[in-house]
């Protein structure tokens, strides 16, 4: 009975209870991220929740450029919604709210996805897509993502 537009959840012992676009979803109760930032240098390997992140420089099919020097890497949870990116192969910058519509990111799964920072920019939303300006042409030399399971 909630408003179109609201983000009702029911809780109950079995979890709890979120509608989005139209779908129920029955969820385990998720502890909220905290907006800390974790600072990065590669190669490395972080876990990340019950994920691990690798980041390895390659010569070849890299995922993202290397970073400059003015460009310090940082992970970042619960970042606010007007931060803007602009994903590969498409026209312009969003801000991540637009974004996390656009690819119908849930509001609760919103603040789980990572995201990569060169500096303040996002390079990179793990798992969903890598900023227009860190991409790597011709699949050249720069640094590949790993991102999943242990």
């Amino acid at each position: 009975m909630a408003r179109q537009d609201a983000n009702p959840q029911l809780k109950t012992d079995c979890g709890v209870i979120r509608r989005y676009q139209g779908a129920l979803y029955r969820l385990a109760e998720v502890a909220p991220v905290s907006g800390e930032t974790l600072w990065l240098e590669y190669p490395g390997c972080w876990v990340v929740g019950d994920k691990l992140l690798r980041l390895t420089p390659v010569t070849q099919g890299a995922d993202l450029r290397l970073p400059t020097l003015d460009e310090p890497l940082s992970l970042r949870f619960a970042v606010g919604g007007s931060v803007r990116a602009h994903p590969a192969g498409r026209s312009g910058s969003r801000s991540l709210k637009k974004l996390w519509q656009e690819y119908e990111i849930a509001p609760w799964q919103r603040s789980q996805i990572p995201l990569l920072f060169y500096g303040e920019q996002v390079a990179a939303a793990l798992g969903i897509f890598v900023g227009q300006d860190f991409v790597v042409a011709d699949g050249g030399a720069g640094l590949a993502i790993r991102w999943g399971a242990e």
